[in-house]
């Protein structure tokens, strides 16, 4: 695989984590393997809405979020490396 391969389906792979969780199509045990172990201690998230989301509010804001909009989707196009 190239670089930009696996950045592509990192990338994707994540997303798709997103719509599953948002969406309740995957199982709620999963959220800390398959999110916040890939993610660094000291991340920041910041949702569409602009609130800034870290540590255990971060977790708290995806545990709730759980199967809150069963028609969530989203789409990944045109990623490059700058």
């Amino acid at each position: 695989m190239t670089t930009i391969e696996i950045v592509k389906k990192e990338i994707v792979d994540l997303h798709d984590f997103f719509t599953e969780w948002f969406n309740g199509t995957v199982e709620r045990d999963v959220l800390v393997p398959n999110f916040l172990s890939r993610m660094d201690d000291n991340i920041i998230f910041i949702p569409p809405d602009g609130t800034i989301l870290a540590g255990d509010v971060l977790k708290g804001g995806f545990y709730r979020g759980y199967g809150s909009n069963k028609d969530f989707r989203i789409q990944i196009r045109d990623v490059t490396i700058h």
